[in-house]
């Protein structure tokens, strides 16, 4: 399984590299940027797109390869500026998806069960809470 995992990081990252330059940075326990594999715990790849390397991508992963968190940033500098979906994993899986627009939420923020199944389903509106719905673990509706 480990190595599915890893395989489908390095499958991923070749066809992302078409459309993106990218680049690896590593991290060691502390959130300390290290020079190497070797002393890292987690590693950050990212997408700068070709047209606009403003736009990026940051994909998170634990040393093992598995994907931890997904973000998008415009512009990426001077500040980065989330702009786009960001997504959190847990264990590869998905919990979390939720929308930004200038660095506040903006549209669908969605948590999930264990099972995949959407827990709940918020909208949001600059930054404001608009509405939201609840699901149980078999995806019935508990607003």
């Amino acid at each position: 399984m480990v190595l599915v995992k890893k395989l489908m990081v390095v499958l991923f990252l070749g066809v992302s590299s078409t459309a993106f330059s990218q680049d690896t940075i590593w991290f060691s326990k502390p959130g300390k940027v290290v020079a190497s594999r070797d002393s890292a715990e987690r590693f950050n790849v990212i997408y700068k797109d070709q047209a606009d390397t403003q736009k990026v991508r940051v994909m998170r992963y634990l040393i093992d390869g598995t994907l931890h968190e997904e973000l998008n940033f415009y512009p990426y500098l001077p500040d980065k500026v989330l702009q786009g979906v960001f997504k959190r994993y847990s264990a590869g899986q998905l919990i979390e998806e939720r929308n930004y627009a200038k660095n506040q939420l903006n549209g669908s923020f969605k948590t999930y069960w264990e099972n995949g199944k959407v827990r709940r389903d918020d909208w949001y509106e600059k930054g404001a809470f608009v509405s939201g719905k609840c699901y149980g673990i078999s995806g019935a509706d508990t607003t």
